[in-house]
């Protein structure tokens, strides 16, 4: 996949997850999937950037630490407790 095929999958994640947010009315929940979106967007602009570079920037750890740093751990703990139990869903 090109980091412009990539860019813009990334996007549509995070059009996915906001989509979503909006449709939530567990708060925690609306939290993580904006949380989700917002890092979702970040790497899509990664990926622009590395386009830009001519693939200089490709990496998938670094790909890996932006998801990670996107995420704080106050993040990371919203994430799991409000998708933690599928049985509960949306």
């Amino acid at each position: 996949m090109s980091p412009g095929e990539a860019a813009a999958s990334y996007r549509l994640y995070a059009a996915y997850c906001a989509e979503i947010a909006q449709t939530v009315t567990d708060s925690a929940r609306k939290v993580a999937l904006l949380d989700m979106a917002q890092a979702w967007a970040r790497l899509a602009e990664l990926a622009d950037k590395d386009r830009s570079s001519g693939g200089a920037n490709r990496s998938p750890e670094r790909l890996t630490r932006a998801w990670s740093d996107a995420l704080s751990p106050r993040r990371h703990h919203l994430l799991s407790s409000a998708f933690g139990k599928q049985e509960e869903g949306l």
